[in-house]
């Protein structure tokens, strides 16, 4: 076990190397810079731009800038947004609550469907079940996020009403910032049920517009693994002792074909990340992935840098957490590891 957590921990340091070389380099490629757009074409001498540039270290080779980014990131200092002129750590706190939320209630439909779409598409196989579910998916799977967006969108907020286009909750309340999470503070606030039923209504369009890719995914891995599970000889075996089929299914199959999806929930997660920016984009959410988007709009290096490395030190720490718990789902990788 102590070996296998350390062989992750060393994966990770070099992930989070390789995420600052990626972000450092790539947004430089982009035309323009943070001094252009402060100041507009108009808007400053050569002599402004230059004491500008050497305010924000820019005026100094790359290879020195990525080094200095890259030093001070390791004592914990991401630097100050070149925009708003705070650090880009509690520009990134502030805003990493709604983003955590939605992720984990997209996550949390996508599971609470997905899975079991997929155990009844594979004890149903090759029936009508089986092929609507696997249908849907394929389709689920398909849909670009903004396209999906606009159409629930335009049928459940510009046609019939029922739910919000954008933001996090309605104007007219003002929430005290406790946990981040606005389903908590509104539960816990003065306003009650009424405040949170606004935060919910707030959530389902976005939710359900992260979810649907990683659903689908899920629905299609949960049929594959069983189907395969259920083919072992064990399986045969407990249906010859004349077991329940529930019992066979749910004890004996689903515990080990858990393995594969476990590992596909990790990988979701970095996809439910990447979702998250157009989505957030879509909805007017205000979380990371918006953020980052504002901050490439604004060539605003210290932000995107900083954002983009937290988000990859976040992935890379779900995907250990979840290859340790492979070890407890399975005891052949626990006495490997």
């Amino acid at each position: 076990m102590i070996k296998l957590i350390l062989s992750r921990v060393a994966l990770l340091a070099i992930t989070l190397v390789g995420a600052s070389l990626i972000s450092f380099f790539l947004i430089r490629l982009v035309p323009g810079d943070p001094v252009t757009n402060l100041l507009g074409e108009r808007g400053g001498t050569e002599e402004r731009i230059l004491e500008m540039r050497q305010r924000f270290g820019l005026d100094k080779p790359l290879y020195i800038q990525y080094f200095k980014f890259l030093e001070s990131a390791v004592h914990g200092d991401l630097g100050e947004s070149i925009v708003s002129k705070r650090p880009v750590s509690e520009e990134f706190l502030s805003r990493f609550p709604a983003t955590l939320e939605l992720g984990l209630a997209a996550l949390f439909w996508a599971t609470l469907l997905g899975i079991p779409l997929g155990i009844m598409a594979a004890v149903r196989r090759n029936s009508v079940w089986d092929y609507g579910v696997m249908g849907l998916s394929l389709v689920g799977y398909s849909m670009p996020i903004f396209w999906w967006g606009l159409l629930l969108i335009l049928l459940f907020s510009v046609n019939l009403g029922w739910l919000p286009v954008s933001g996090r909750i309605d104007i007219m309340y003002d929430i005290p910032v406790k946990s981040g999470f606005l389903l908590l503070d509104t539960w816990h606030s003065e306003e009650g049920r009424v405040a949170f039923k606004s935060a919910f209504r707030h959530l389902v369009l976005p939710a359900i517009v992260l979810g649907t890719i990683p659903l689908a995914v899920l629905a299609r891995m949960t049929r594959a693994s069983l189907l395969e599970v259920l083919n072992e000889d064990y399986v045969r075996a407990a249906r010859a002792k004349g077991l329940n089929e529930n019992m066979v299914i749910y004890k004996h199959a689903l515990r080990n074909a858990l393995v594969p999806i476990i590992t596909i929930l990790g990988i979701l997660v970095a996809s439910i990340m990447t979702g998250a920016v157009l989505t957030e984009t879509i909805f007017s959410w205000p979380g990371v992935g918006r953020w980052l988007v504002k901050s490439i709009e604004a060539r605003d290096y210290p932000v995107i840098q900083g954002g983009i490395l937290y988000t990859s030190f976040g992935v890379v720490v779900i995907n250990l957490m979840v290859d340790i718990i492979y070890t407890f789902v399975n005891p052949r990788l626990r006495r490997r590891a």
